[in-house]
């Protein structure tokens, strides 16, 4: 992750202290770690306790539900699956931040 670089003052060589690496590293974390944890808050708001954890050969509740929204629920949907009971995980976190993850 590190590495020389020449200087341009007479000093020669000196170690170069940037990691370019970490930041991207950072946010692929905390990202997974947000996802989740709005998991859980929709579990929890919407009573689906069920939803939460992956098990085989069964979908589970995910953020944008890319291609197979019909499947399976969908954090950002303003309606559950079923077309009728609202997702009540908009209340808990307001609409402008469902909007921004809307987005």
């Amino acid at each position: 992750l590190r590495g020389e670089t020449k200087s341009s003052d007479d000093t020669g060589t000196k170690e170069n202290p940037s990691l370019p690496l970490l930041p991207t590293i950072f946010i692929t974390a905390l990202s997974s770690i947000i996802e989740h944890s709005l998991r859980l808050l929709w579990c929890y708001e919407n009573q689906r306790h069920y939803h939460c954890i992956a098990r085989a050969s069964e979908y589970y509740v995910t953020l944008d539900g890319h291609g197979q929204r019909d499947r399976h629920d969908v954090m950002i949907s303003p309606f559950l699956i079923d077309g009728t009971s609202k997702n009540k995980l908009i209340s808990l976190i307001g609409a402008p931040a469902f909007a921004m993850l809307s987005d």
